[in-house]
């Protein structure tokens, strides 16, 4: 059996993946699930990389003691909210070591004899 997804990276919590044949990448990450077209989601990630070191910089200089990172979206009524635990695993998830992963392999198949 083949599959035509590649698995890009994973963390704990996530996982990248990439449809072969299409312009087309998934991002699930705890309860969330972003479907990006290459440009999009080379946009999200450079955008979670550089938060990173915005929010680290940040910390360092302000005695703000706040410790989520709210995330905006195109709809202006939802926002994700981070912290920054977090967004460390979203930035290791981003990182995209290459993974010889088969998931065919991983899957856990149940069966029910009724």
């Amino acid at each position: 059996m083949t599959t035509d997804i590649t698995i890009l990276n994973m963390t704990t919590n996530g996982i990248v993946s990439k449809k072969q044949y299409y312009d087309e990448y998934n991002i699930v990450f705890k309860n969330l699930n972003f479907t990006f077209p290459f440009k999009g989601y080379d946009e999200f990630t450079r955008y979670i990389l550089d938060l990173k070191i915005i929010f680290e910089n940040h910390s360092e200089t302000s005695s703000s003691s706040s410790h989520d990172i709210e995330i905006p979206t195109a709809n202006q009524n939802l926002k994700f909210t981070l912290n920054y635990k977090e967004l460390l695993e979203l930035n290791d998830l981003f990182a995209l070591k290459p993974l010889k992963i088969n998931i065919i392999d991983r899957m856990e198949y149940g069966f029910s004899l009724n």
